[in-house]
C-alpha cells in the first residue's frame, strides 16, 4: 500500500507486483505504526448537503468504496471492515522518485467483503431483492488488506442476516 501511494499508482483493487529493490527503499521512521481511534469521512448526500461519518473499529467499522471494476455486471461498490486504522511516517529512496522529507502516509488496515451471489434469480433493485455482502474466507489471500482512507465513500450500516444462521468459517481467532 505504501508503495502505491508513493509512487502514485492507481488503485484497481489489484495487488501491483513490485520488486524487493522497491520494498527495500521504503523508510518507515523507528518501524513504528501509530494506530488512531477513529476515522472522519466527508461526503455529500444525495441532496447536496454535506455530511460526515466517523469510522470507528469498536463500533462502527463497515465502510463502502467505489469498485475499480469496469464490467458492467459486476457491483458498483465495495465494502470492507476496519480492523485498525494507522499512520506511519515514510521516506523513500529510489532511482525513480525519492523524498528528502518523512511522509505522513494514513492506512486502514480492513477485512473485504465479498458479494454472496448464491440466490437464483440474482439480488439488487431488478430482482427486488437487497444486495448481500459477506465475509471472504480467511485462508483467501485477498481477505484483508491495508487501504487508503481517501478512497473511502462513506461508512455503512450492513444488517446481518440471522435467518441465514451463524457460522465460525470466515474468521478464525484474531491473529493481532
Amino acid at each position: 500500500h505504501l508503495l502505491e501511494c508513493i509512487l502514485e499508482v492507481d488503485y484497481t483493487g489489484d495487488v501491483p507486483s513490485f520488486s524487493d529493490g522497491d520494498h527495500d527503499n521504503v523508510i518507515i521512521s523507528q518501524n513504528v505504526m501509530y494506530e488512531h481511534q477513529a476515522l472522519h469521512v466527508n461526503y455529500t448526500m444525495y441532496n447536496l448537503y454535506w455530511e460526515q461519518d466517523t469510522i470507528n473499529p469498536h463500533t462502527h467499522a463497515d465502510i463502502m468504496l467505489l469498485s475499480h471494476k469496469t464490467d458492467n455486471l459486476c457491483h458498483p461498490y465495495w465494502y470492507a471492515h476496519v480492523i485498525q486504522i494507522f499512520h506511519v511516517n515514510v521516506q523513500y529512496y529510489g532511482d525513480n522518485h525519492s523524498s528528502d522529507e518523512m511522509q505522513w502516509m494514513n492506512m486502514l488496515f480492513v477485512q473485504w467483503f465479498g458479494h454472496a451471489s448464491d440466490r437464483p434469480r440474482g439480488s439488487g433493485f431488478a430482482a427486488h431483492w437487497p444486495y448481500q455482502v459477506g465475509f471472504i474466507p480467511k485462508d483467501d489471500l485477498d481477505a484483508f488488506g491495508f487501504l487508503d482512507p481517501d478512497l473511502v465513500i462513506c461508512g455503512v450500516h450492513l444488517i446481518p442476516a440471522f435467518s441465514l444462521g451463524q457460522t465460525t468459517e470466515y474468521l478464525g481467532p484474531s491473529f493481532i
